[in-house]
C-alpha cells in the first residue's frame, strides 16, 4: 500500500509534473487548466519557483564571459 502524501509532498509532486508539461511544450495556461482550482495556489507557486529558477539561469548565462 502507498503512503499518503503530506503537503510538501504534493507540493514537490505538482512541481514535477509542471516541468514535465513544460518539457513537452505545455503553456503556462495548459499548465494551469490542468489542475483543479483547490489546486492552484500550490501550482502558482511551483510555477513561480520554475520561473525563478530560469531566471537565475539566464541571468548566470548573460553574466558568463565569451571563451
Amino acid at each position: 500500500m502507498g503512503r499518503r502524501l503530506n503537503d510538501h509532498d504534493r507540493e514537490l509532486a505538482a512541481v514535477r509534473r509542471i516541468r514535465r508539461m513544460l518539457a513537452e511544450g505545455s503553456e503556462r495556461a495548459e499548465v494551469l487548466a490542468y489542475y483543479s482550482p483547490r489546486d492552484s495556489r500550490r501550482v502558482r507557486r511551483g510555477l513561480e519557483q520554475i520561473e525563478a529558477e530560469l531566471d537565475a539561469i539566464v541571468r548566470n548565462l548573460a553574466a558568463e564571459k565569451p571563451c
